[in-house]
């Protein structure tokens, strides 16, 4: 159960992180989901990329979390 807890919250955190990415889009444009914007966006959003990585996991996860949902973006939608 303790197992189950930690992955949802991990889940939610990781869902907050693309939130915040996604109004960087909307708000600034396409150039903030550059992979050379990751580590400006973990700091502007958690202060430092320590507190990133507390709050995330590791660096590749971040990583591939932050390009990832990208591919959904542009996804063209199948009848």
């Amino acid at each position: 159960m303790r197992l189950r807890l930690l992955l949802i919250a991990s889940q939610i955190l990781k869902t907050e992180f693309v939130s915040y990415v996604l109004r960087n889009y909307i708000e600034v444009g396409v150039d903030e989901l550059d992979i050379s914007k990751l580590s400006t966006v973990l700091t502007a959003k958690y202060g430092s990329l320590d507190a990133a990585k507390r709050e995330l996991g590791e660096v590749t996860g971040i990583q591939e979390t932050f390009i990832g949902f990208q591919k959904y973006l542009y996804a063209e939608e199948v009848a």
